[in-house]
């Protein structure tokens, strides 16, 4: 979808005003129109559309806009922190591909760390991503709805910021098992200055099952890595 507003997005006017209808009835090798040949149905939602140009033109730009943000973020999920300067870059897969040989040699064909993000979603950095995608604007958008009334203006504001924040609040509720046991555990890598505290907010998740007495209702991953009898070396 991402490519297809973003495509959309500068034709649709461009569409709109050459629309015409004459030439489209016209059946090929007739210099006239003869008889309808699409149908009527489509017609009026066409010259309907002609009528309201400048506000699908803005919805339009909206769904790019919203499109862009939530492609860019999805593709963050693909990488790695270690090669991040390099797959954020907007080229091809093929030069980014070429990029990264020529940093690690050749016949690596791919980072080991690549999709591999468990570390930096149990620190926090999907809050932040959705907080980019709640915040999402274009000038291109601003310079459309200028060209709005105040009613359509409303209109297309109120569908955009609907639509992300329809978006984020979905994306909160999936994320934030990140913040729970056993997943909140991921944080503790790599060592670093912030792994202690990660440490700590474990135990802590932890001593909250025990003294709500939810052992037996915890994942097994939690138990096998938390509980004192389990056989783990890291259990508290």
């Amino acid at each position: 979808m991402e490519e297809v507003f973003a495509r959309m997005s500068p034709m649709i006017g461009i569409f709109l005003s050459r629309f015409d209808e004459a030439k489209i009835k016209r059946p090929i090798g007739h210099a006239e129109a003869t008889s309808e040949t699409i149908d009527p149905n489509c017609m009026s939602k066409i010259a309907k559309a002609k009528g309201e140009a400048d506000k699908l033109g803005a919805l339009i730009e909206a769904y790019n806009v919203f499109s862009k943000s939530v492609g860019r973020e999805a593709r963050w999920f693909t990488g790695c922190p270690c090669h991040d300067h390099i797959w954020r870059q907007p080229i091809s897969d093929l030069a980014k591909l070429r990029l990264f040989k020529e940093e690690v040699g050749d016949g690596i064909n791919e980072c080991i760390w690549r999709g591999r993000r468990g570390s930096e979603l149990a620190r926090g950095h999907w809050q932040p991503m959705l907080q980019r995608v709640k915040r999402a604007t274009s000038s291109e958008l601003h310079l459309r709805l200028t060209k709005l009334s105040a009613e359509d203006r409303a209109v297309v504001i109120s569908q955009f910021e609907r639509m992300k924040t329809a978006w984020v609040e979905e994306m909160r509720v999936k994320f934030a098992y990140w913040d729970e046991l056993p997943h909140c555990l991921f944080g503790m890598y790599p060592h670093d200055g912030h792994s202690q505290s990660y440490a700590v907010k474990a135990t802590e998740k932890w001593k909250d099952i025990v003294s709500t007495d939810k052992v037996s209702e915890c994942h097994r991953v939690t138990y096998r890595l938390m509980h004192p009898h389990s056989g783990c070396g890291f259990a508290p």
